[in-house]
């Protein structure tokens, strides 16, 4: 789990049925409050670039790799000028991730606005990595979901990302939305 925060991807993927061996994010506030709800996980408190550079391969095997890197670049509450934002590019820190330990299926999390800002050219840029330059290939699929859709008593859209690596069978196919208005 990269960019982990206090665990809101990681309380998802454990009613799931999986449970996050690694957690990784900066803000020490954020790493303490997710040893705390998930104790058996590594936590770690530190850049992802460094922590990438750390060793030729830091990670444990996993089959799947979660991520929600920063928004504030693409969000309404932010500066919305990504290429001023060096946050913009953290993707990478976590393509680089991908490119390591290979997980049969990546799930990247972000704001509604880093589809929309400036022509989704910043969006573009991620699929294109995702979808041409990591180092084994992935099929890649997104969808722009809000989170009252499926039961949740919040509007929050987010942008969701998952790419299933190609030896693995089957397509992604999103949830069907369990709520309407």
């Amino acid at each position: 789990s990269l960019f982990c925060g206090a665990g809101g991807m990681d309380f998802g993927s454990h009613a799931a049925g999986f449970d996050t061996v690694l957690a990784l994010d900066k803000f020490a506030a954020s790493t303490e409050t997710f040893s705390k709800h998930f104790p058996s996980a590594d936590v770690i408190t530190g850049d992802i670039y460094q922590f990438n550079a750390s060793k030729k391969n830091p990670y444990p095997t996993a089959e799947v790799l979660t991520g929600g890197y920063p928004c504030q670049s693409f969000s309404m509450g932010g500066l919305r000028d990504p290429g001023k934002d060096d946050r913009s590019n953290l993707f990478l820190g976590f393509a680089d991730a991908v490119n390591k330990i290979k997980p049969k299926i990546f799930i990247a999390e972000n704001v509604s606005g880093l589809a929309k800002l400036q022509n989704g050219e910043w969006f573009k840029k991620q699929l294109q990595v995702y979808e041409e330059e990591l180092d084994v290939k992935y099929r890649v699929y997104w969808k722009l979901v809000n989170a009252a859709d499926y039961g949740i008593p919040q509007v929050r859209k987010r942008v969701i990302i998952v790419g299933v690596r190609n030896d693995v069978d089957g397509d992604f196919v999103f949830p069907e939305e369990t709520h309407t208005k």
